[in-house]
């Protein structure tokens, strides 16, 4: 019994053992990281291409309503209703595509 516990603990290296459990960790750290970092890539591209999306939409129906001759007014109501828009944000998606702008920015400061 006595020359077991000899060996063992003659063997042991615990720099080996520490180093080793340093590398494992930061594997795994860096495996948790990148799967991290996917989620919010992917949330983000899907954010931005419905924002898009969006914007697209607001420019075909005020396109749609500018054909029936509707008034600016009238406009801005149509894309504040349709598209849970501000008045502000109505007014200059209106400015900004008759300006031939491309996107109009909302309160957060993002593109719609």
């Amino acid at each position: 019994m006595a020359t077991v516990m000899q060996v063992i603990l003659t063997e042991y290296d615990e720099d080996w053992h520490i180093e080793n459990e340093k590398r494992d960790s930061f594997a795994e750290g860096m495996e948790l990281g990148q799967r991290k970092g996917m989620e919010i890539g992917q949330r983000k591209g899907m954010e931005l291409g419905v924002q898009r999306a969006k914007v697209e939409a607001v420019k075909i129906l005020i396109a749609i309503c500018q054909e029936f001759y509707l008034s600016p007014e009238e406009i801005k109501e149509k894309i504040k209703d349709k598209y849970n828009l501000t008045e502000e944000e109505a007014k200059a998606a209106l400015e900004a595509y008759e300006s031939h702008d491309v996107p109009f920015q909302t309160e957060e400061g993002t593109n719609k």
